[in-house]
C-alpha cells in the first residue's frame, strides 16, 4: 500500500489486516467495531428532542455527530466517548473535530 495526498505519494508499506478504503464492507465492519461504544452513549439517557425523536448520537461510516441541548451534557457524552474509544483502542482526530452551537 501507499498513500497519495494530492500529487505526493508515500513510500510503500504492508497492510496485514483490515479492509480496503472504499470497500463495500468497511462501513459494516466499522459499525460492528463501534457497536458497544454507540450503545454506551445511547444508554446515557442524555438526549435532545428533535421532532419528537430523542437523539444523542448519529453515526455514519467513520463519523460521529453528538447532539446535546446544553454544554454540560455534551461534555458528559464526550467523556463517555473518550472512555469507550480507549477501551477499543480507537482515537478521535482533534483536527477533524468541530463543535457547532445553534
Amino acid at each position: 500500500m501507499c498513500v497519495r495526498w494530492y500529487s505526493k505519494v508515500s513510500g510503500s508499506f504492508m497492510v496485514s489486516n483490515g479492509t480496503s478504503q472504499g470497500s463495500i464492507l468497511s462501513p459494516y465492519f466499522f459499525a460492528r467495531y463501534i457497536r458497544y461504544c454507540l450503545n454506551t452513549l445511547l444508554m446515557e439517557r442524555v438526549e435532545c428532542n428533535i421532532g419528537g425523536q430523542f437523539i444523542n448520537v448519529l453515526a455514519y461510516a467513520d463519523d460521529f455527530v453528538i447532539i446535546m441541548p446544553y454544554w454540560r451534557a455534551m461534555q458528559h457524552l464526550l467523556d463517555a466517548l473518550s472512555v469507550e474509544t480507549l477501551a477499543i483502542d480507537m482515537s478521535c482526530n482533534p483536527q477533524k473535530t468541530v463543535c457547532v452551537v445553534f
